[in-house]
């Protein structure tokens, strides 16, 4: 029974080892396995942000161009409407022209009217004689 009396406790005193060397080996791959995280963590975080900032750099550049074009367009529509106003109003212009000729043409309508019935009634009177 001597001999079992010291057996349990080295079995004992080994598994503690065992498990102690364990732990140790464990914390050390946690360690490890953080450290590997934080770089991977740090990857990721530099590709988005480069991502982020190349994409903002060719936003950026696509307003631009954009803007541009757009300030082309508006010349070019403040133009067409100087344009249109002045068309518009040489319309106006030729519309008045156009009564104020009509105002003219009514009496001269009015007189060749009177004058071909005054050629008819020549006309008859020349027949009767």
């Amino acid at each position: 029974m001597a001999s079992n009396a010291w057996f349990i406790p080295t079995v004992i005193a080994i598994i503690c080892a065992a498990l102690f060397l364990g732990i140790l080996s464990a914390k050390k791959e946690n360690g490890r396995l953080a450290e590997e995280l934080n770089h991977t963590r740090s990857t990721i975080e530099s590709y988005l942000l480069k991502k982020g900032t190349d994409n903002f750099a060719a936003c950026t550049k696509d307003d631009a161009k954009k803007a541009g074009e757009i300030q082309t367009k508006q010349k070019k529509f403040s133009s067409l409407d100087v344009e249109f106003n002045q068309a518009d109003a040489q319309k106006n212009e030729l519309l008045k022209k156009e009564r104020e000729l009509n105002g003219e043409l009514r009496p001269l309508t009015v007189d060749i009217k009177s004058l071909e019935k005054e050629v008819l009634r020549l006309e008859k009177e020349l027949h009767n004689i």
